[in-house]
């Protein structure tokens, strides 16, 4: 599939062809269908644009710009003549390209809503593409997020990684999402499914860690740019946290504790009369800005090797 960085086939003018342009799907790859097709039922339209022509469009935000360079070069490349605009200074993508045969791979929504999908669900899983379907729905209408929090008691931080997929329209893609996923993994919960408050109509499905590990195992990131983008960024946090190395000098009193096989309120004790060295700092999580402990682990290991004698 196009790379992420190549966007040098995305035409940058609006100007209209003269010519007729026949959609080709035999030319794409089974993966590159499903990913587009995924696509195409969360965010994308088909619809007549004159009598022999027809017109498919995919909106997509702002910052999703190699999600366009890829649905960009996909069409060009079954025969067809994508243009990509920015509107509204650039808060929102428009992929758009007209010609004929486009309903022949794209099913009307209607359709596809009376069968409940059937027909693309039967297309997908006798291909063996459920993986880069989901890339598609992803990156069409859900979300992959991750932020460093740091709660009460926290000073090291904890990641906040979260995928979620939700659905208003379509609520049968939430569920082939949820059946798929708990495929994948066996003992454990996978994914948490709950309905949105927004008009009491939608579907939501937030994929927890044991999901997200197996989507990844099966080559998610390869399609979905979400995915890509998120492993990209826990990637980069860990590397910060390498390189402040902080975790491998300090332990909080509550793992010394842990480590020496005593209560907290000793060590506790141990650090406010001076036989256990630590130093104090502003706990990042705390609203009272209440001092946090920590423990030189050589320390700790000076003390265990004391106990153990």
């Amino acid at each position: 599939m196009t790379s992420y960085n190549d966007c040098s086939d995305i035409s940058e003018s609006i100007e209209r062809s003269r010519y007729m342009h026949v959609m080709n799907i035999d030319a794409l790859l089974d993966d590159e269908r499903a990913y587009l097709l995924g696509l195409y039922l969360t965010d994308g339209y088909v619809g007549r644009q004159s009598k022999s022509t027809e017109r498919f469009e995919l909106g997509l935000a702002g910052d999703e710009v190699e999600i366009a360079c890829r649905v960009a070069g996909v069409l060009r490349r079954c025969g067809l003549n994508p243009h990509v605009y920015l509107l509204r200074s650039g808060r929102f993508i428009v992929v758009h390209a007209s010609g004929a045969n486009l309903s022949s791979f794209f099913p009307s929504k209607a359709e596809v809503e009376s069968s409940r999908g059937t027909s693309v669900f039967g297309w997908v899983s006798s291909h063996g593409l459920e993986v880069p379907f989901i890339a598609g729905l992803v990156d069409g209408d859900g979300s992959a997020t991750v932020k460093v929090r740091f709660p009460h008691g926290s000073f090291f931080g904890k990641l906040q990684v979260q995928v979620a997929f939700a659905q208003y329209t379509f609520q049968f893609l939430v569920e082939f999402v949820y059946k798929y996923v708990n495929s994948l993994v066996t003992g454990g919960a996978s994914l948490l499914a709950d309905r949105e408050a927004l008009s009491g109509r939608g579907k939501r499905v937030c994929i927890l860690s044991r999901g997200r590990d197996a989507l990844l195992a099966q080559g998610v990131a390869h399609w979905s740019f979400k995915f890509a983008r998120l492993v990209a960024r826990l990637q980069e946090i860990e590397k910060e946290r390498a390189a402040s190395d902080l975790r491998s000098k300090f332990v909080t009193m509550s793992e010394a504790a842990r480590r020496l096989e005593l209560s907290v309120s000793t060590i506790f004790r141990w650090c406010e009369s001076g036989k256990l060295k630590s130093m104090s700092l502003r706990n990042l999580g705390s609203k009272h800005r209440s001092a946090f402990r920590l423990v030189p682990v050589e320390e700790v290991e000076r003390l265990k090797k004391g106990l153990d004698g």
